[in-house]
């Protein structure tokens, strides 16, 4: 566990194993939130990483053949 400090501005400055082991860069994105007595950030991730993380999921098939998948379990 590391401590960081509150700067004059407000600013929280992330230790360098943090940054790395959770793949962050400058300028990213979080979202806010507070958990009890907790500040949670959590990052907010590009399109471009999301959608390579979503990669292979559909197994060869088009869109237009997971489309009328959902729409058959819908109409059951």
């Amino acid at each position: 566990m590391e401590t960081v400090t509150l700067s004059g501005n407000w600013q929280i400055c992330l230790v360098k194993g943090v940054r790395e082991k959770l793949g962050l860069k400058p300028r990213m994105r979080f979202i806010e939130t507070i958990e009890d007595d907790r500040i949670v950030l959590k990052p907010i991730r590009s399109f471009t990483e999301v959608g390579a993380s979503l990669k292979g999921l559909s197994c060869g098939k088009t869109t237009q053949d997971l489309i009328n998948e959902l729409k058959r379990d819908w109409e059951c």
